[in-house]
């Protein structure tokens, strides 16, 4: 069993058992993207799993990640991560040190930018219920 089978189906499995209100995802597309074809595919695949089960998809490009986090003076992932810590104390202890250019990235990076698609997500979300409100008046 491949990689994205296994992936598809621990997405399934967490989409049935913890029915959420959108699934918030990568842009593979988006500005500042760069991501492999098989993780093109899987993302696509992850998209038509979530609209199968009723679920909207929010896709979030890094550059609006960046953009989001723009306030904070980050500049790579590192100080994504590090802003993502200070918002979720939760998260501080599994922060790594930061990357040096001949290291690879460290294993837990993913839940930082995990968090900051979530943070920039609901950023947006209530930027544009704001927007709207201010329309109706």
């Amino acid at each position: 069993m491949g990689k994205n089978t296994r992936c598809l189906i621990k997405a399934r499995d967490l989409i049935k058992r913890f029915q959420p209100d959108h699934v918030v995802m990568e842009d593979p597309n988006g500005a500042k993207a760069r991501r492999g074809v098989r993780v093109c595919v899987l993302l696509a695949r992850l998209d038509a799993e979530a609209v199968r089960h009723g679920v909207p998809v929010a896709k979030i490009s890094r550059a609006q990640v960046y953009r989001q986090f723009s306030m904070f003076g980050v500049g790579s992932k590192d100080d994504i991560a590090a802003a993502v810590a200070a918002m979720l104390p939760q998260l501080a202890a599994r922060l790594p040190k930061r990357r040096r250019i001949w290291e690879s990235e460290h294993s837990a990076i993913g839940v930082f930018e995990a968090a900051a698609l979530a943070i920039t997500f609901y950023a947006l979300d209530a930027g544009a219920r704001r927007s709207k409100s201010d329309h109706s008046v």
